[in-house]
């Protein structure tokens, strides 16, 4: 046996061990907000067939008709229409997969750059890890959303310009936190072992470092993508987002401020999204982070 094959253990061992590990884990974790998460996971993929109405359909004729449960209200609209007669429910269903593709698509995009660019900067070190951290540097000292508007408003709002913007300013996290934690595993026995029986960095990196530093990247994303989601219906509420007459919660509640005193119900609604959705993915994110995050176990420190 080599000493490749003694230290590289195999991809399919690795990956059997990482499901056993997630579906015993799973078992553990929070009720409620994991009830929570897969009813609106539910609802983003099966929305448009859930939905009653065309969420663009416009009904002058029935503008700011109130929930079915005020006086006034129809059960033909349950949560109500908006002040162009469109109705609550059917685009609060279709903002979920909204949120929910902009929250996924930025913090993957984010997650990819940002660990890559992480294992270059501490794995070979100097100027490329110089050039990488000034960056990172650069990013962190302006405010993202600003950054982000900026670049929308430049650019021209659409989803993709969101999810492009949302997903380029916000690596610098990942970056960080895999360069410190690589910083310390590059001198570990067994990545020194894979270098004497002559494997490429790039083998080094993807079997041996990765592998070590991923949970903790996972659990960064978990806790970054409520964030993402907020960003996002900022934007929207700014008018740099999603653009109308695209369901998006955030324009939703930027279209109904002006209806507060006569029809609440214009931003209510799309706000309870938002917040259950975001509560929901921060507890999971709490409780991954204390099940997953070596430093919290006593297996790692803080870079």
């Amino acid at each position: 046996m080599t000493i490749s094959a003694a230290v590289t253990p195999s991809r399919t061992a690795l990956a059997l061990g990482m499901v056993r590990s997630v579906a015993a884990r799973l078992r553990q974790a929070p009720r409620i907000p994991l009830i929570v998460l897969t009813l609106y996971a539910f609802i983003g993929v099966f929305g448009p067939w859930l939905a009653p109405y065309d969420p663009t359909d416009i009904g002058t004729m029935q503008r700011h008709v109130p929930p079915m449960f005020m006086e006034g209200g129809s059960s033909t609209h349950i949560l109500g229409t908006d002040h162009l007669g469109r109705d609550m429910l059917s685009r609060v269903l279709l903002g979920v997969r909204v949120s929910l593709s902009v929250g996924l698509l930025s913090t993957t995009m984010a997650f990819l750059i940002g660990t890559t660019l992480g294992l270059i900067a501490g794995y070979f070190g100097g100027w490329s890890d110089a050039l990488i951290m000034r960056i990172v540097d650069a990013l962190l000292a302006f405010p993202a959303l600003l950054l982000a508007l900026i670049f929308a408003v430049t650019v021209g709002p659409s989803f993709t310009t969101v999810v492009l913007v949302l997903g380029l300013f916000s690596w610098s996290g990942y970056a960080r936190l895999v360069r410190g934690q690589v910083l310390t595993l590059r001198e570990k026995e067994f990545v020194l072992l894979a270098k004497v029986a002559g494997c490429k960095p790039r083998s080094i990196l993807v079997q041996h470092i990765l592998p070590n530093v991923i949970s903790s990247v996972i659990v960064l994303a978990s806790l970054q993508i409520p964030g993402v989601i907020l960003a996002e219906a900022g934007l929207s509420f700014l008018g740099a987002g999603v653009p109308p007459p695209n369901p998006s919660w955030g324009g939703m509640i930027s279209q109904g401020r002006n209806y507060v005193a006569t029809a609440w119900w214009d931003t209510l609604f799309p706000g309870l999204a938002i917040a259950f959705l975001v509560l929901a993915l921060n507890i999971m994110g709490d409780w991954l982070r204390d099940q997953w995050d070596p430093r919290l176990q006593g297996g790692g420190r803080r870079a």
